[in-house]
C-alpha cells in the first residue's frame, strides 16, 4: 500500500482518517446496529471504537462479524455518512498553505470502500490526492512510514493510530470524539477547521516535514 509514484508530489502531504474525521458516520452505524439487534446504544456513551462489542459481539465471532459487515452494505452506511460541518472550507485551507491531502482510511472491510470514497470526495469538490483503504487491524503509522511522502500532518479518531504516528515522530492528532476521551496524553482538535489552521501555522515556520523514504 504504497502512494503510487504518479500521485507523490515535492509538496507536503497531509493525510486524512475519513470516519468520524471528515464525515459524521458513527450515527449511521449505530441506527445500522440498533436495527440489526433490536438494541438501542446511543454512540454518545460508546467507550472505545470497537463498537459491536457493545452489542456482545465478540472479537472472535467472525461469523456475526460478517453478517454485520453485510447488514452495513445492506444499509448503505458508508454512502449515506454526511460531511462533517465546514470540510470544504478546511480543506482548501490546507491546499491554499501549499499541502496535497490524501485520506487514509479503514474501510476495506468493504470491497468499494475505496471507491466510495473517491466518489464522494469527487462530488463534494474535494481535491484530494490519494485514498488508501486498509484494514482494520493493519497500522496507519506503517503506511505513512513507507509513503513515500513528507508528512506535515496526520489525524484519526483512534487512538492507536495517532500514538503510533506520534512514537514514528509525524505531526498527528486526534479528532475529538467521546470514544477517544481517555487518550489526554495526545494532541486533539475540535474540527476539522481548527486541525486546518495548524497545519497552516506549521507551514508557515521553519519546521520541516516528516519524510517518508520512497519505495
Amino acid at each position: 500500500m504504497i502512494v503510487s509514484s504518479s500521485v507523490v508530489s515535492p509538496r507536503p502531504w497531509v493525510w486524512l482518517d475519513v470516519d468520524d474525521v471528515l464525515v459524521d458516520s458513527t450515527p449511521i452505524f449505530q441506527e445500522s446496529m440498533d436495527r440489526w439487534t433490536g438494541k438501542t446504544i446511543p454512540w454518545q456513551t460508546w467507550t472505545h471504537n470497537r463498537f459491536h462489542q457493545f452489542y456482545g459481539i465478540a472479537d472472535e465471532d467472525a461469523a456475526t462479524i460478517a453478517r454485520m459487515r453485510q447488514r452495513w452494505k445492506d444499509d448503505r452506511v458508508l454512502e449515506r455518512s454526511p460531511f462533517m460541518p465546514h470540510v470544504a472550507q478546511a480543506m482548501a485551507t490546507i491546499v491554499n498553505a501549499g499541502a496535497d491531502i490524501g485520506l487514509l482510511t479503514a474501510r476495506a472491510w468493504h470491497s468499494e470502500g475505496e471507491a466510495i470514497t473517491r466518489e464522494m470526495a469527487a462530488q463534494a469538490g474535494l481535491s484530494i490526492k490519494a485514498v488508501i483503504s486498509i484494514h482494520f487491524h493493519q497500522t496507519k503509522a506503517d503506511f505513512l512510514i513507507h509513503s513515500g511522502t513528507q508528512v506535515v500532518g496526520f489525524i484519526d479518531d483512534t487512538i492507536r493510530h495517532v500514538e503510533g504516528c506520534v512514537a514514528a515522530g509525524f505531526n498527528a492528532v486526534l479528532m475529538d470524539q467521546p470514544w477517544n476521551r481517555e487518550a489526554r496524553h495526545l494532541p486533539r482538535v475540535a474540527n476539522l477547521e481548527e486541525f486546518a489552521q495548524q497545519i497552516q501555522a506549521r507551514l508557515a515556520s521553519p519546521v520541516p516535514p516528516r519524510r517518508s523514504p520512497r519505495p
